[in-house]
């Protein structure tokens, strides 16, 4: 080997030497002058993948809903300084979950990365993941009135227009709901309306669920307001009693009822007939239930029962033998002298009444009266009629006229005919 070839291998491995103390030199002074420091990005909202699965799987996160951890990164002040919080993604995926509670590990990742900073911990490192599957169920909107209606006034049948809501949530959500209730105020009212108002969804305890949406926004509630009207009531009857009896005093307990409907058309009604009572029907004293021919658009405020109370008459017929002692002749002249024809011993009255009325009269319980105003020795035939008895009625007297003794100063004229008329 020449000189020239010898101080070549000396200056190339001069060369090695001081490339080798210069990286020795680089690692020592990085190390003490700009060392690997950790540090931590807090609040790294973390990415959800999986999304077309869970739609697909008609499921959906009950909770995190919102879910974000702290990670730490390692490296040197320098890459550090490159380094911030937009830098760091986090993310965990969903796919092939099923419902009910998962443990779900979260990736990590600096993006746009300059330098040798690491991620060195997760911070929490998973996530429990409650899933739960998206259902759709149909729920009755029921209506809650607030408030009071001036008096006379009532309401009538509350009703929503669209009382069906379709709500689509997670089932857990949807079996917390009770009830969906649409609140009306009739406070002051006296007209009908439509309220439209939104439907609120309550738990068992009458607590609102918030976060719900349905197919409603808006019900519409028909609230009709009707005017309190009392009215007598009038008992209409048809056909007739059995024969020979009858119906007396009907009247109908209670009087009066009180009805409800639109305010103009009760101006016009001043009265309720009921529905036709068959006279043929009732039997026996005693009362019989009826209803009401109410108009249409009127109705019963009150549900007490209706009947009407009568008194109902069994009539019969009674043949009577009154004795011609009970003829009492009124009226008499001073001058004459009146009497009753010998053989004339009995007058035959035929009385028609009340079983038990005409049943408790015998024949000397009755008075027969001729009116001899008018009589006289020439003109002595006398007619018979009976005094007026409550509840009888004479339906025959024979003989019905009578030619009577009359004489004048003591003096009789005889008597040639008393034929019978």
């Amino acid at each position: 080997m020449n000189l020239k070839n010898k101080f070549k291998d000396k200056n190339l491995s001069i060369k090695l030497i001081s490339l080798g103390m210069a990286v020795f030199l680089w690692a020592f002074v990085m190390g003490i002058v700009n060392p690997e420091i950790p540090m931590t990005y807090r609040g790294i909202e973390v990415q959800i993948e999986g999304q077309e699965y869970l739609q697909r799987e008609g499921l959906t996160i009950i909770s995190p809903k919102n879910p974000k951890i702290n990670v730490e990164v390692m490296g040197t002040k320098a890459d550090l300084n490159n380094i911030s919080s937009n830098n760091i993604i986090a993310y965990m995926d969903l796919g092939g979950l099923k419902a009910g509670e998962n443990n779900v590990d979260i990736k990590t990742a600096i993006q746009g990365q300059v330098g040798r900073a690491k991620i060195i911990s997760e911070d929490p490192p998973s996530l429990i993941v409650n899933l739960d599957s998206v259902i759709s169920e149909n729920l009755k909107v029921e209506v809650e009135v607030l408030g009071e209606l001036p008096e006379s006034y009532t309401l009538g049948n509350v009703r929503a227009l669209n009382n069906y809501v379709r709500v689509t949530a997670p089932s857990l959500l949807i079996d917390q709901i009770s009830k969906v209730v649409s609140y009306v105020d009739i406070s002051g009212k006296n007209e009908s309306f439509i309220a439209n108002t939104q439907p609120v969804y309550l738990d068992k305890n009458g607590l609102e669920i918030q976060d719900i949406q349905g197919s409603l926004s808006v019900v519409e509630v028909d609230v009709p307001i009707l005017k309190l009207k009392s009215l007598p009531v009038e008992v209409q009857t048809i056909g007739t009693t059995r024969e020979n009896d009858q119906v007396e005093d009907i009247r109908v307990v209670p009087e009066s009822v009180i009805v409800k409907g639109l305010e103009t058309q009760l101006e016009k009604i001043k009265s309720i007939k009921t529905n036709p009572v068959n006279l043929m029907e009732l039997t026996e004293t005693g009362s019989h239930k009826v209803t009401l021919n109410l108009p249409e658009g009127i109705i019963r405020q009150d549900e007490e029962s209706l009947k009407i109370e009568y008194k109902y008459i069994k009539n019969v017929e009674k043949t009577l033998s009154v004795p011609s002692s009970n003829i009492e002749i009124l009226n008499k002249k001073d001058n004459l002298s009146y009497s009753i024809p010998e053989g004339m011993e009995n007058i035959e009255v035929v009385i028609f009444g009340e079983s038990t009325l005409v049943n408790s009269i015998e024949g000397q319980d009755i008075q027969i009266n001729i009116n001899g105003e008018g009589l006289s020795v020439e003109n002595p035939l006398g007619h018979l009629y009976i005094k007026e008895i409550d509840g009888i009625s004479v339906r025959s007297i024979n003989p019905v006229d009578l030619s009577l003794i009359i004489s004048q100063n003591g003096k009789e004229k005889p008597i040639e005919d008393q034929e019978l008329d």
